[in-house]
């Protein structure tokens, strides 16, 4: 820990060493040198502060230096690290705080100077003036004519002027507004009625008169009257009604009025409270009622009269409401029939009746086995339009009432349900029509579903070409004919079958083709073969759709023969006596075969043996291991289909008291059950294996469908032969299964030996393997999506697996592709168009062939949608670029081109907007998405701002090709490109909006010390012609001149105009124009002018040509001359002399008294004028009191009039305005009374005044005025002021 602990002290120390080391600099002579610093720059700011009395217009100044130099000598000192003054950051905070502090005292502003900004004298004060306004209290202080700092309101307000209040309390008046709370309403069928409310205060109406307009048609007006009990039956109907929804609903006990008003339904109305759209604080007061008229057809609805219960008019505030019919939307009603059931792969079309006041917006989503995709389709409208004020505030362009049939085209490429629903409808008035909340009993069709189903696909199980049925004598066999791929709901299934006998007993059985169908619920149909033949399917249909036949679609059914036995023995000698006997089986019949035998020696009993044979050869020896007289008899057989059929066999008798083999092999192996394969040729080669002494000579018996052949071969001299034996002809030419088997085999000896071994099955094949497309409904053609994968359906015959190859004969350069296929119903993928050629077919034994005419296959693209200028848009076409130029316009001008759409609507594109900046460059500067549900439709151009757009199409998608992201961008040189050139409108301001100051007689130049004084700024195309006027405000001469400029930045440069006399002039720009033609723009009236102060040296000159001023008032005067000036004057009797560092000198009168200018001067080249002519007299403010300064309560009945009196101070002749205010019921604390009405009565010589009101309100005095004053004052505009 020691050792760990020494660095760290070792640092501390150094950090904390003073910046000066002690040996050259000791501590107290540091600490004195720095202290002395201190109080150095403390004197000088004390220097400053002096200062700042005398340019108070620096203070600013002052105040930002010593705080920049106390900040750096408190940082200085700390960086120092001058023993005892190395402070913490906390004590260096603190200290810098408080030196500002102390700064801000001594040079903050004390409001003695005017702060109006524009009384700065021409040599600009901005910034000067914002940090000026900083004011030590909430309100302005002035320096009044004492010399002291007064505030003005403490002035005029010292001791009050208006005194007293007399309250008269009568019954309110009675109005009537239409419409409070500024709703939209529409007519709904089947009612077609709609209620508006009313709202009266302070009556109960008993008549009431409205009008209908017919749209667009003021002249067209329709006067309908209501009696208060029409009023009273609306209002019941309209409560049973609310009752009744109310009732039918029970569920929610808190649910309000509200809940229940739709603007679509006649009979809901708005609740009472808090639904006003203008002012959402609106309640009904006490006095107020609603009402309801009801509304039968479309237009526009006034309130023309209402009476009271005293038959008076009662005052109706103009309003009117629009009405027009209610959207609807819905699907027409036979779109979808047949149970809504559709097959994959079909096109539906939804046709939508759309009625309502266009433009219309449509929201609807459609969902698809529970993924769901929404679609908005917006700008639907018809042919003619008509302009409609809606609730008196805006005024709209939109379109008669359009009904319109739109079809939705949807492509059915998924299978399940299908749902297309509608959400809302939007019409141009602003009234929505929300489908999804809509009740059950709304007879509108919003909703269609479609069952998307598969085709089903038939053929033959466990039998086809190669694999026949076998029907036994007297008996019939069963068909199964399956679905591989069917829907439930397309079921039950009809198949059509065809039969054809065989060729030899076509006179036994005649040809027919019959339709059955499948058993309900099953997908299986069993079909029951009673007779030798080719069973084909050529044709399924389902309840919906049309089916497919799949390979294998035909099924030969063979009739199997009795099992037969050729039965031939010998005794078997070993070549020196009889050891059994040898029994040969020739087997006709289906393998395995079974033949049951009987043994019996001398006088023993009968033994019964059988044996299996799995061949059509057999043998059976019999060498008994006794001697004896034995006797063998052949009693039945048996095969794979027919059991126990006697035989007439022999019966042979025997007493009975090595050699030569031969096998098959294949490769080395024996054949066993396999077999050999030909396809083409009239002979087969078969190896065998020899045993014994050679030469050999082999007995082979070839037995086919119609009997056997024996082939003796002989000289075999190699344990290893290839026999060549013959195909039996029938085989040979139609094909078929053969067997070969060795009989017998003698070796050199002579001794022969009869075979047994297993026989080798030859299968020859003449019919060749085969390969077509599918037509699926009679055509080879398939139209796919681009991107998509096409599956060209295939018909194979043969065994698998197969071997294709196809190629594209539309593409002569594309190459050979081959594919391996391992089911006869298999299918070849591509994704690209074109027509696909079969070129040549192999199974897995032989080559086949191509049929001929059905070897093609076209797959066509459903075209992508694309998008055009239509033929009416003006457009200008530049090849260089591919773009279309629309011409220009002006900024804010409403400008449009019509697109034309080629595909599948509903329509979508994106597409880029760019600008042009200044800097030469083009930057995007939106990417929004426009959609359209019709061949054509508007593009609104942006024409808000000026530069040049340009607009691109990105992206286009249709119903068949929904815009993806990055997957629907067309090239760059297929893009559709438009640009327009928005043009500015002209401006022009003043640069700087300071006072410029002019000499007598100078000419209106520019001037070197001041170049950017008169600057104009200019916006637009040049050049600009300017027309500007000079106003002297002393003589209201007005001077105008035309100016031709190119230049946007010109100052005012007019020689030949000099300033003529001393005084404010003005220079305003009257109007500009550019080169567009454009309107001008609009720009602040304030930057349009300048003023121009014309002066002489050190002369004074009042704002106001009068005499007579009052107490609160600031007597200004102008200066002229160089700033700033000394101003004497005398105030009762005093003499007072007051710097002016600015102009205008302004001073604030306190009291009465007379105000006199002695002269002025200013300190450059103390040049002072003497003035004998600025004299003003200062007097009081005058005062009026009501009802003797008391506030008083009247209350007065109906006919009765209230006396209310007014007392008068000051000089006359009296002008006062007095005014009645509202009765507040439950006054807010702070909240001012409502204004009910104003007078004014001028011209009264006496100091009394009464008048008689029989009005209810609160009657007070708001001004009075007598010979020379008024209370209040005039709240005089800075810039009138100044001027």
């Amino acid at each position: 820990m020691a050792s760990s602990g020494q660095p760290k002290a070792a640092t501390t120390d150094l950090a904390t060493q003073p910046r000066i080391s002690l040996n050259t600099i000791s501590a107290p002579a540091q600490r004195l040198y720095i202290l002395s610093l201190g109080a150095l720059l403390q004197a000088f700011k004390a220097r400053s502060f002096l200062l700042r009395w005398w340019y108070p217009e620096y203070w600013w100044r002052y105040l930002f230096s010593w705080v920049a130099l106390d900040a750096l000598f408190i940082l200085g000192m700390a960086e120092l690290r001058i023993p005892r003054l190395a402070f913490g950051w906390k004590a260096r905070l603190m200290q810098l705080l408080t030196l500002a502090l102390i700064d801000v005292a001594l040079f903050k502003p004390y409001d003695v100077m005017d702060r109006d900004s524009t009384h700065c004298n021409g040599h600009g004060c901005g910034s000067e003036y914002l940090l000026m306004s900083i004011s030590v209290s909430d309100r302005d202080a002035e320096i009044s004519t004492r010399e002291k700092t007064v505030y003005v309101d403490d002035v005029i307000n010292q001791g009050g002027h208006l005194f007293g209040q007399h309250t008269v309390r009568l019954s309110p008046i009675s109005t009537a507004k239409l419409n409070p709370f500024l709703e939209i309403f529409c007519l709904e069928a089947p009612h077609n009625t709609a209620l508006i409310p009313v709202v009266f205060n302070n009556t109960q109406p008993t008549h009431v008169t409205y009008s209908v307009s017919a749209l667009g048609n003021d002249s067209a007006k329709t006067f309908i009257s209501l009696s208060s009990r029409d009023l009273k039956q609306i209002e019941k109907a309209r409560s049973e009604a609310l009752t009744v929804m109310q009732m039918s609903d029970p569920g929610d006990d808190g649910e309000s009025e509200d809940d229940y008003y739709d603007q679509n339904d006649s009979i809901k109305q708005r609740p009472l409270i808090g639904r006003n759209a203008v002012d959402p604080a609106y309640q009904l007061e006490k006095t107020e009622i609603l009402q309801h008229i009801k509304i039968t057809r479309p237009g526009v609805v006034r309130l023309e009269r209402a009476l009271d219960q005293n038959n008076a008019d009662v005052r109706i505030r103009p309003t009117e409401v629009t009405i027009v019919q209610c959207p609807k939307v819905e699907f027409v009603k036979d779109t979808v029939t047949d149970d809504g059931k559709r097959c994959i792969g079909t096109t539906e079309v939804l046709n939508l009746n759309v009625f309502g006041v266009a433009p219309l917006t449509l929201k609807w989503h459609r969902e698809v086995s529970g993924r769901r995709e929404n679609f908005l389709v917006e700008g639907i409208e018809g042919d003619h339009n008509v302009k409609l004020k809606i609730n008196n505030i805006h005024t709209y362009l939109i379109h008669k009432f359009t009904e319109l049939r739109i079809p939705l085209t949807m492509q059915l490429d998924a299978l399940g349900p299908h749902t297309y629903s509608l959400d809302a409808l939007t019409d141009g008035v602003g009234n929505s029509l929300d489908l999804a909340t809509l009740p059950p009993s709304t007879k509108l069709s919003t909703s269609q579903t479609v069952t998307v189903i598969g085709r089903s696909a038939m053929s033959f199980k466990s039998c086809g070409p190669g694999r026949p049925a076998s029907l036994l004598i007297g008996k019939d066999t069963p068909l199964f004919i399956t679905a591989n791929d069917a829907d439930a709901e397309d079921g039950p299934w009809y198949i059509t079958v065809r039969y054809k006998p065989p060729l030899d007993d076509k006179k036994k059985y005649k040809p027919w083709q019959q339709d059955f169908r499948s058993p309900l619920g099953k997908r299986d149909l069993t079909l029951l073969a009673r007779a030798p033949g080719e069973y084909t399917i050529v044709g399924v249909k389902g309840k919906y759709c049309p089916g497919d036949v799949l390979s294998p679609e035909s099924c030969r059914v063979i009739e199997q023969p009795l099992p037969t036995a050729e039965i031939e023995w010998k005794r078997i000698h070993e070549c020196s006596g009889d050891t059994g006997v040898s029994v040969s089986l020739m087997l006709q019949g289906k393998p395995p075969f079974k033949i049951f035998y009987s043994t019996k020696r001398d006088g023993e009993a009968t033994r019964e043996l059988h044996q299996m044979f799995y061949g059509s050869r057999g043998e059976i020896t019999l060498q008994p291991e006794r001697s004896g007289t034995y006797t063998y008899t052949f009693l039945r057989m048996s095969d794979a289909n027919y059991e126990d059929i006697k035989l007439d066999g022999p019966v042979i008798n025997q007493i009975v008291h090595p050699l030569a083999g031969a096998d098959f092999v294949k490769s080395g192996q024996l054949y066993g059950k396999q077999g050999l394969h030909s396809c083409s040729g009239s002979m087969v080669d078969i190896d065998v294996d020899l045993k014994g002494t050679p030469p050999w000579n082999l007995e082979v018996q070839i037995l086919g469908p119609k009997g056997s052949q024996n082939v003796n071969v002989s000289q075999l001299k190699n344990p290893r032969e290839t026999l060549r034996l013959p195909i039996p002809a029938v085989i040979d030419e139609e094909g078929g299964t053969f067997q070969v088997d060795l009989v017998s085999v003698e070796d050199a000896y002579g001794c022969k030996r009869q075979l047994s071994v297993p026989g080798v099955s030859v299968n020859v094949k003449r019919v060749k393997p085969t390969a077509k497309f599918y037509a699926q409904d009679g055509k080879r053609q398939m139209t796919i999506l681009q991107g998509k994968r096409a599956l060209l359906p295939l018909r194979l015959t043969g065994d698998a697996p197969w071997s294709i190859r196809y190629h594209r004969a539309d593409e002569p350069e594309a190459g050979e592709i081959k594919v391996s296929l391992s089911t006869a119903n298999d299918h070849i993928t591509v994704t690209d168009a074109g027509l696909y050629e079969i070129l040549g077919v192999r199974d897995a034994y032989c080559p086949g062939s191509v049929i001929s005419g059905e070897h093609t296959f076209l797959v066509d693209w459903v075209p992508k949608p694309t998008v055009q200028l239509a033929n009416t848009t003006t457009v200008v076409y530049v090849p260089v670029n591919g773009t279309y130029v629309r011409p220009g316009v002006c900024e804010g001008t409403d400008d449009h081109v019509d697109l034309m759409f080629h595909g599948t609507p509903p329509f979508q594109i994106n597409y880029n907007v760019a600008r042009d900046f200044d800097d030469g460059g083009m930057k995007l500067t939106d990417q929004p998405t426009f959609s359209s549900i019709q061949p054509s439709g508007r593009f609104q151009l942006q024409t808000s701002k000026a530069g040049r757009v340009y607009y691109e199409v990105q992206a286009i998608g249709d119903a068949s090709y929904p815009i993806q992201k990055h997957a629907n961008n067309l090239p760059l040189s297929k893009r559709l490109r438009f640009e327009q050139q928005i043009f500015p409108r002209p401006a022009a301001y003043f640069k700087r909006s300071n006072r410029i100051s002019f000499c007598l007689n100078d000419p209106f130049v520019p001037r070197d010390e001041y170049p950017m004084d008169g600057t104009i700024m200019l916006h637009g195309i040049p050049p600009f012609t300017l027309e500007l006027s000079i106003k002297n405000l002393a003589s209201s001469e007005i001077y105008k001149e035309v100016i031709e400029t190119s230049l946007y930045e010109w100052t005012v440069d007019m020689p030949h105009y000099n300033f003529r006399t001393v005084g404010p002039h003005v220079i305003t720009i009257d109007s500009v124009r550019d080169a567009s033609n454009c309107p001008e723009s609009d720009t602040e009236m304030g930057r349009r002018s300048q003023w121009i102060d014309v002066a002489e040296t050190a002369v004074i000159v009042p704002f106001d040509r009068r005499e007579d001023y009052c107490v609160g008032e600031a007597l200004q005067f102008q200066l002229e001359g160089s700033p700033p000036w000394r101003v004497q004057y005398r105030f009762d009797g005093k003499l007072t002399s007051a710097l002016a560092p600015t102009s205008p000198f302004r001073r604030v009168a306190d009291r009465a008294g007379v105000f006199s200018i002695i002269s002025v001067a200013h300190e450059q080249d103390m040049c002072q004028n003497t003035v004998t002519d600025l004299s003003f007299r200062i007097h009081n403010i005058p005062s009026a009191k009501v009802s003797h300064g008391k506030k008083i309560v009247q209350d007065i009945r109906e006919g009765d009039q209230a006396e209310i009196h007014f007392e008068l101070i000051g000089e006359p002749p009296f002008t006062f305005t007095y005014q009645r205010t509202e009765l507040a019921s439950n006054p807010r604390r702070g909240q001012t009374p409502k204004v009910l009405e104003t007078h004014t009565v001028s011209g009264i010589n006496t100091r009394d005044y009464s008048i008689y009101s029989a009005s209810e309100g609160t009657w007070t005095v708001s001004f009075i005025q007598d010979r020379h004053c008024r209370y209040p004052p005039i709240q005089a505009d800075k810039s009138i002021e100044n001027a």
